[in-house]
C-alpha cells in the first residue's frame, strides 16, 4: 500500500485558489483549507469535513503522520506485531491511514481490513484506495459509507483487531456522547466477536481525548477480569504510558507536497491506548 499514490492522487485533485478553494461551493469556508481546518479542530466548533478540498487536503497534510503513528505502535509492541494475521475493523476510517501503516509492517502476513465512516465525502477517496488495494497482494480491503453499528455482521467478518483512530476526539468536539457510542461499540460490535482480540484508540495527547479512552476498558472489565488488560503508548507531550523511541515518518515526504501543504514531518501530539481481550 503506498502512501505516496494517494497523496499523488489527491494533491492533483485539490483545487485551490490563491484564497478560497476555486471549486469550493462551501457558504462555511474560511478562505482557504487551512483556515477551516484551524476552524474545524477547535473544540468548540462542530463542523465537519464538509468539502470535498478538505478531504484531498486531509490526506496530503496528514497521511504521512498518520499512518506512521499505527506504524509505530505495531513495532513497539510485540503482541501486535507478531500477530499471524491482520483482521482489522477501521470505525470512523477516513482515508485508512491505519491500513497503510500496517501494511508497511505486516511483510507478507494476511490483511483483511474493513472500514466503516458516515462521511460521504471520503466515497471517492475509498475509491481510489480499492484500487492502490487491489495491487497489494496479501491485502483484501473493504470499505463502506455506513453506519457500524447498524452493518457489521460478525457471521461476515470476524476482526481481530478493532482500530478507532482521531476518532474520539472528533465524537467529543462534535458533541456526541462519547459513554452512549462506546456502550453501543460494546453491545453491538465487542460481545458479538471472538476473543482474543484488540482493540487500538490513536488520538490527540490531550485530555479532550485521552481522558475518554478508558471509557470502554470499564465497560468491558466491570469485574476486573485477569484476560483483560491495557497499555499506553505517546509520542510527546503528556506522559502517558511508554514514550516510543521515534517519531519519524516511514515515507519520506516528496518537496512539492511540503511546498503546498502544512504537511506534518513528524509523529507529535498523539496517544496510544491498548485493550487486549483474552
Amino acid at each position: 500500500m503506498e502512501i505516496p499514490e494517494l497523496v499523488e492522487y489527491c494533491d492533483a485533485n485539490y483545487a485551490r485558489g490563491n484564497e478560497k478553494c476555486d471549486s469550493c461551493t462551501n457558504d462555511d469556508c474560511e478562505g482557504s483549507c487551512d483556515r477551516c481546518f484551524n476552524s474545524i479542530h477547535k473544540v468548540w466548533n462542530n463542523r465537519d469535513y464538509d468539502c470535498p478540498n478538505l478531504m484531498h487536503h486531509y490526506v496530503c497534510e496528514y497521511l504521512y503522520a498518520y499512518s506512521s503513528e499505527i506504524w509505530h505502535l505495531f513495532n513497539a509492541d510485540n503482541d501486535l506485531k507478531n500477530l499471524d494475521e491482520y483482521r482489522i475493523l477501521s470505525i470512523g476510517v477516513g482515508p485508512a491511514s491505519e491500513l497503510f501503516g500496517i501494511s508497511k509492517i505486516a511483510d507478507d502476513k494476511p490483511i483483511n481490513f474493513v472500514g466503516y465512516d458516515l462521511n460521504r465525502l471520503w466515497g471517492e477517496i475509498h475509491n481510489k484506495i480499492l484500487d492502490i488495494a487491489s495491487r497489494c497482494q496479501n491485502c483484501s480491503v473493504e470499505l463502506n459509507i455506513a453506519d457500524v453499528f447498524d452493518e457489521f455482521n460478525p457471521d461476515n467478518f470476524k476482526p481481530n483487531i478493532i482500530v478507532m483512530s482521531y476518532l474520539i476526539s472528533h465524537l467529543s468536539k462534535s458533541g456526541c456522547d462519547v459513554d452512549e457510542f462506546m456502550t453501543n461499540l460494546k453491545d453491538k460490535v465487542l460481545d458479538k466477536i471472538e476473543r482474543p482480540y484488540y482493540i487500538v484508540i490513536n488520538d490527540i495527547n490531550l485530555n479532550t481525548a485521552r481522558d475518554k479512552f478508558s471509557i470502554i476498558y470499564q465497560k468491558l472489565n466491570p469485574i476486573d477480569d485477569d484476560g483483560i488488560s491495557s497499555r499506553c503508548y505517546y509520542f510527546d507531550g503528556y506522559t502517558y504510558g511508554t514514550k516510543h523511541n521515534s517519531s519519524a515518518l516511514i515515507e519520506d515526504i516528496p518537496a512539492n507536497i511540503l511546498a503546498k501543504y502544512q504537511t506534518w514531518q513528524h509523529c507529535k501530539k498523539t496517544a496510544q491506548f491498548l485493550i487486549k481481550v483474552n
